[in-house]
């Protein structure tokens, strides 16, 4: 029995399962989309900043995609009813 085939019997692969997206067609996932609106709100870092710093990483997320993920996550809140549309809308001018 070679190596290769005891490894192949014993061997099993298993994923952990991925958090659920906010929006079912796309790819945003709680973690990037928590990042965004904390260094835009809490560290008051203008989303084409963080185009740059996301950059920089190797991740070339455009500010048109940052803006649309603080829109997608704004309209997921007050959908929930856990804010107003109006104070929601006007904390993402």
């Amino acid at each position: 029995m070679s190596r290769a085939s005891g490894l192949a019997r014993t061997a099993t692969i298993t994923q952990v399962p991925v958090d659920p997206h906010v929006s079912g067609k796309g790819i945003p996932t709680t973690g990037l989309l928590a990042q965004v609106l904390v260094a835009k709100y809490a560290d008051h870092l203008p989303l084409y900043r963080q185009e740059a710093i996301f950059g920089r990483a190797g991740l070339a997320i455009p500010c048109s995609t940052l803006a649309q993920c603080v829109g997608l996550l704004r309209r997921a809140v007050a959908a929930a009813g856990r804010c107003d549309e109006d104070r929601a809308a006007a904390a993402c001018r």
